[in-house]
């Protein structure tokens, strides 16, 4: 190949991963203000921002909760501190307080949107990190472009792309770690080994069971010894066993800075993480049979689904130091996230670039060599299904939800200063959530009963339902024919269309008001929420 060719080869996969980037970061983007200012419109979002918004404010770098490691909530409040700090700069703010003032009144929400800013830039980072691991570990651009675009248009990983929430981040560093130990399996050199142990530190200190991504380093140890032993070479300084045990310690190390008070106050963290287990195993379905059956072949589509499960039995197959290091990491993580009965999808997160790689590498290997028209046609097979997808999510996540339009309206209609009942739960909507106003109204949770209802001294009451989230059960039977019966309608805000078809699958035990798939039957996120106007008679007291 001519030096003419090869640049204008090398512009040309500039130009494809620089267009790919684009397109993963469009796709992230795109709907990224969805439910704000609403506190929990994605659980677990309000954990990882309302404590990076707090070590902000107070110094204080307790996380005080360990169900998740630190180093999430530490990015997040770094993220803050820069906005805040850019602001300053650019005459926004007087100071810290000014910006803290401005989330909590005059821009609530404010601080979810740059938190969930860092998390489309993990997300797009990762589809760089994708490319560098495909072609390091296969030798070929082609199958970094093919692989990386996999991942920008995946729906599974796009979805999850738009919150603040830590599995975004820690498929990031996974992958970062198994590029620097597929680096290692080709070269052994101390540097790559290091960098695999750093990285497998930090996915650890992101979300504890990522720290298995270190078996990666170990199985290109594994794979330098016996190649090794093949040969007849005596190793000596230059065996990779010391330098894999020198990366195990630098996980140790990274975890230990990253994420301090895990090991600080370590029986909390243990208590908390058998907390967690037992509530994951309390569930009705097996993570198993609903990741392979629902999250995988909805979540990337059939085509990049098939060609990603035959990948892994090819890398099985033929054992090449990279397919021993990507497997040697997704078999056991897998396993992990399969075992629990309480299932969600991002837990199945840190293996989508890994799959996106393995179905590149089996397309690729399978084309005629140099034949691009084949290679684009191929790339829109795999990728076409979860475009469309993450398209589809994205422009439900650009309307607005049903708790912010029924917050609107109670705020828009109901008599001031007046008491007003809200079931409570996740898919509840804000009250006096303009604070630039004094409190407009009383808000007061309550049971979901009747005898609650009857109990409670107001006139308004506010439920959510939905026909699948056990955080939005049906109303009681006594309380519904109660309210049919003694109650007037004033609204209702219902995400189905009137011919709902039902078609829509939800993880039960996921609080999130999207469904997964069934993109197309719902009109917008959020549970059906009625404001009753409750009669004055005698039978409440």
């Amino acid at each position: 190949m001519s030096e003419t060719q090869k640049k204008r080869r090398s512009g040309a996969v500039g130009m494809g991963i620089l267009s790919c980037l684009l397109l993963a970061g469009a796709l992230r983007i795109w709907g990224m203000n969805y439910g704000v200012p609403h506190p929990t419109v994605r659980p677990d979002e309000e954990r990882v921002v309302g404590r990076a918004h707090d070590i902000l404010a107070t110094l204080d770098l307790n996380p005080v909760a360990y169900t998740y490691p630190g180093l999430m909530i530490y990015l997040n409040a770094l993220v803050l501190a820069v906005y805040a700090w850019i602001g300053q700069l650019l005459g926004y703010y007087d100071g810290l307080f000014d910006f803290l003032f401005a989330v909590a009144v005059t821009r609530p929400g404010l601080h979810y949107l740059i938190c969930r800013a860092l998390t489309v830039a993990l997300g797009v980072g990762t589809v760089g990190a994708t490319f560098l691991l495909a072609r390091e570990g296969y030798g070929s651009q082609t199958v970094g472009l093919v692989a990386a675009f996999c991942l920008a248009t995946n729906y599974l990983h796009v979805r999850d792309s738009h919150f603040a929430t830590v599995d975004v981040g820690t498929t990031f560093f996974v992958t970062m770690s198994l590029l620097y130990a597929v680096k290692a399996s080709s070269r052994h050199r101390w540097r790559d080994y290091l960098l695999a142990g750093f990285f497998a530190g930090a996915a650890a200190a992101a979300k504890y069971n990522a720290g298995l991504v270190i078996l990666g380093a170990g199985a290109a140890c594994i794979s330098g010894l016996v190649q090794g032993r093949k040969q007849n070479i005596v190793m000596g300084k230059s065996s990779p066993l010391p330098r894999f045990l020198v990366a195990v310690a630098v996980m140790g190390i990274g975890f230990a800075l990253l994420s301090p008070y895990s090991l600080v106050h370590f029986e909390a963290a243990v208590r908390e993480l058998a907390g967690v287990r037992r509530i994951l195993n309390q569930g009705e379905e097996r993570g198993l049979w609903v990741h392979l059956g629902v999250t995988f072949p909805a979540g990337f589509g059939w085509p990049l689904y098939l060609a990603a499960m035959v990948g892994i039995v090819r890398s099985a197959w033929l054992r090449r130091p990279t397919d021993l290091v990507l497997l040697a990491f997704v078999i056991p993580f897998f396993l992990l996230v399969a075992d629990v009965r309480m299932v969600f999808p991002r837990y199945v997160l840190p293996l989508v670039p890994i799959l996106s790689v393995l179905a590149a590498e089996l397309v690729v290997s399978f084309l005629p060599s140099g034949r691009r028209v084949a290679v684009a046609v191929a790339t829109i097979v795999l990728i076409g299904p979860g475009f469309r997808k993450s398209a589809q999510f994205d422009r439900l996540l650009a309307r607005q939800d049903t708790r912010l339009l029924a917050s609107e309206w109670v705020s828009e209609n109901l008599p001031r200063r007046t008491a007003v009942l809200i079931c409570p739960g996740y898919g509840a909507p804000a009250i006096n959530a303009d604070r630039r106003r004094p409190p407009a109204f009383q808000p007061q949770e309550i049971p979901c009963s009747l005898r609650a209802v009857l109990g409670a001294e107001a006139d308004y009451l506010i439920t959510h339902e939905h026909p699948v989230l056990r955080s939005s059960p049906p109303l009681p039977e006594d309380l519904a024919e109660f309210l049919e019966e003694r109650a007037e309608v004033l609204a209702r805000f219902d995400p189905f269309p009137s011919d709902f078809q039902g078609n829509a699958y939800y993880y039960r035990a996921d609080a999130f008001y999207l469904p997964f798939s069934g993109l197309d039957s719902v009109e917008r996120g959020g549970p059906k929420i009625t404001i009753w106007k409750l009669a004055r008679d005698e039978g409440r007291s």
